[in-house]
């Protein structure tokens, strides 16, 4: 009986020992997983405030996800390769604007 006691001590003594540890690196790892839906959620929101001059029509343009896909039509109907608008060249970025006047999709631009 004397062993007996022995071991389940020893055993009750590690868990409580074990247990914090335990529930500590379960809490990391959500707090991992909520980091990166925040930043996915920063990042679409960075998206969707991003705004454009355009310096031939003197006028701003909102950069959301029907931009992009109009942005997307347009490099298509081009035959260029799909790079993102923020990392092109002032100079094709002007002619999109170009572009996305003369094809308007009556939303008032």
């Amino acid at each position: 009986m004397n062993k007996t006691h022995r071991y389940l001590g020893s055993i009750l003594l590690s868990v409580t020992f074990v247990a914090p540890l335990a529930l500590g690196a379960m809490v990391g790892v959500q707090d991992k997983k909520e980091e990166k839906r925040e930043e996915k959620q920063d990042k679409r929101e960075e998206k969707a405030r991003e705004r454009y001059y355009d310096k031939h029509h003197k006028d701003y343009h909102e950069w959301d996800d029907s931009e992009d896909r109009r942005y997307r039509a347009y490099l298509t109907e081009r035959h260029h390769p799909i790079v993102e608008f923020r990392a092109q060249k002032e100079k094709e970025r002007q002619r999109y604007w170009k572009w996305r006047h003369e094809h308007p999709d009556h939303d008032n631009r």
